[in-house]
């Protein structure tokens, strides 16, 4: 990615925000990051994406469809987690922005500050 340089936006320094989670909070985040189940759902994912349509179809049966639909239930929640954890990093990228326009503001020289 091309270095950029902190430009100055005024808008950015003038929001204010109080802390998002708590210590606890983080620490079920980084739990259910670390869960095994993650990734096992993850493997299955991937693995499912391996296969053709025909492969996947073969042999088929009442068994693989309640197993097919527990899959696609654990792939559906781990999307949902993803999708929250994106959500969060989003986030986490404004405050950044929030922080860094502040910082500019008390210290102008910071605009020389190259960001990657």
């Amino acid at each position: 990615m091309a270095k950029k340089k902190l430009a100055q936006t005024e808008d950015y320094a003038r929001e204010t925000f109080d802390a998002y989670l708590s210590k606890e909070q983080m620490a079920e985040i980084e739990e259910a990051a670390r869960h095994p189940d993650r990734g096992c759902v993850r493997r299955i994912g991937l693995a499912f994406l391996t296969r053709s349509k025909d492969q996947l179809m073969e042999g088929m049966d009442t068994a693989g469809a309640e197993a097919l639909m527990h899959a696609f239930d654990a792939v559906h929640a781990y999307r949902e987690h993803l999708q929250s954890i994106i959500g969060i990093m989003e986030s986490v990228e404004v405050r950044m922005m929030v922080v860094l326009h502040s910082a500019l503001q008390v210290n102008p020289d910071l605009a020389n500050v190259e960001m990657d």
